[in-house]
Parts: C-alpha cells; sequence; structure tokens
C-alpha cells in the first residue's frame, strides 16, 4: 500500500511539474495575442489532468489550478477562470490560512477576477489586502508586492479614484528598477499606468514623459517588436496627436501597425 501511494505521490508532482512547463511560461502580455484556439486545447488538457490526477495531493492541485487560473485570465477568460481560481483559493485557505503567501497569491488573482467581472470595488477592497499582506511578508520591493499593487491602481483606476490610483503606482515606480531582471516589468507597468492616469487627470507633460519613458524601457527589455512595446507606441501616437504633433502621433501611429503586421501577419 505504502508503495502504491508512493507512485500515485510521483506521478501527481510529475503532471504539477508538466503544468508549471507548459502553462508557467506564458507572458500575460503576450498571452492575449496567442492563438486562443490552441490556449484553450492546452487549458482544458490540463485541467483533466488535475481532477484526475491531482485530486489526493491538495498541494499539486492548488499549484495547478492557480496556474490554470492565472492563464484563462491572461487570455480573458474570466468564466473559466473563476472555477480554478475558487478552488485554489479553498485549498491554500484550508492548507496554510488566509494571510500565507501561497494564499496571498490566489487571492490576487482573485482580484483579477472581479476586475474582469467588472467589481471594481470588490477588485480594489480585496487586492489593497494583498498588497498589504504581500509587502508585510515580502517587502515593498518584491515582484509579487509590485504586481498587486498595479493590479489595486488598476482598480482604482476604473472606479474614477485617479489620484489614489496615482498614487500607488508611484509608489510601484519607486519601489522597482528598470535595471533590475525582478522589478523590471512591473516598473515598465507602473510608467504606463502613471501615463494614462496623468492624461485623465488634465496633465499632457507627465502624461507624455511617463510614455516616452515606458517605451524606451520596453524597446530595451522586450525589444521593438513585443506587443506591450507596439501597445505604448500606439499609446503615445493617440496622446501626441491630441497635443497638435499630428506627423509624430501618425508615425507611432504607423510603426505600430507595421510592428503588429510583423508579429501578427
Amino acid at each position: 500500500a505504502r508503495a502504491a501511494e508512493t507512485v500515485e505521490r510521483d506521478k501527481a508532482v510529475r503532471h504539477a511539474a508538466f503544468a508549471e512547463g507548459m502553462l508557467g511560461s506564458i507572458d500575460p502580455a503576450v498571452a492575449g495575442e496567442m492563438d486562443t484556439t490552441l490556449m484553450r486545447f492546452v487549458l482544458e488538457g490540463a485541467a483533466e489532468r488535475v481532477g484526475a490526477d491531482l485530486g489526493a495531493h491538495p498541494e499539486g492541485e492548488a499549484a495547478a489550478r492557480t496556474l490554470i487560473g492565472r492563464v484563462y485570465l491572461a487570455i480573458g477568460d474570466a468564466e473559466a477562470a473563476a472555477e480554478h481560481v475558487d478552488r485554489a483559493l479553498e485549498l491554500r485557505r484550508s492548507l496554510f490560512g488566509a494571510e500565507h503567501v501561497e494564499t496571498l497569491a490566489v487571492r490576487a488573482l482573485a482580484g483579477q477576477l472581479a476586475h474582469q467581472r467588472g467589481r471594481y470595488a470588490d477588485a480594489a477592497d480585496e487586492l489593497g489586502k494583498v498588497a498589504a499582506g504581500l509587502g508585510a511578508a515580502l517587502g515593498p520591493g518584491h515582484p509579487d508586492t509590485l504586481a498587486a499593487e498595479n493590479q489595486l491602481g488598476d482598480a482604482l483606476h476604473e472606479l474614477g479614484r485617479f489620484e489614489d490610483a496615482r498614487a500607488v503606482f508611484s509608489d510601484v515606480l519607486s519601489n522597482s528598477d528598470p535595471d533590475d531582471l525582478a522589478t523590471r516589468f512591473p516598473h515598465k507597468a507602473a510608467l504606463n499606468n502613471l501615463a494614462r492616469t496623468a492624461r485623465l487627470l488634465g496633465r499632457p507633460d507627465d502624461s507624455e514623459r511617463h510614455y516616452r519613458e515606458a517605451l524606451e524601457v520596453s524597446r530595451r527589455i522586450v525589444g521593438d517588436l513585443h506587443p506591450s512595446t507596439l501597445t505604448t507606441i500606439n499609446s503615445l501616437g493617440v496622446l501626441i496627436r491630441s497635443r497638435g504633433k499630428a506627423a509624430e502621433g501618425i508615425a507611432g501611429y504607423r510603426e505600430a501597425l507595421e510592428g503588429r503586421r510583423e508579429v501578427l501577419g
């Protein structure tokens, strides 16, 4: 009996590692640009294996469902994500308690889920708690803390609380470094977020400055043709054209369009 249990445990570990390998390296910034039919095929297959092989191994099941839920959220399918996020949260609360960093990671996904469903007040409430918990446990400059704060700022932005959102994004910027491998992506996201928030606050000079900084960082760390770079180019073009610099703005549109054609066909 003990040998059989060991075999099953080892199989569960292998399947959890398989899910990590298949899903864990997916960049959320790119997932929306990928072939969603293929993505769903991979996700549905992984979900079936989780249910069949990891049901008796709650830690492995929680880890795999967290990954599946994260990728479903990245491709914008909140309803498919919900089953996995809810189950992972239930398991991790039971295993570790509500404030453990492993649980907080899933609570962050629950906040993103509420955001995608348009429940921005719920998202802001949960993500505020998550960011505070991660900051206390891991420090204000940890990538997970910074990611949760960017997500909190997004929710505040959707609620029209632009000054509050600006303050959160500014905290992310001050606690991250574009030259630090661990924090450069939250830094880049915070610059873009500050740019769009500044524009809505009627501060076009600040908005343009942040977009230009975000573009410089994005070109340097992910390249000219990365979807996030092309999005920033387009956003900067829109802003510049609105400020009366039509030729420069149109040049930005053209670069973004040609880049997307090169990447996507």
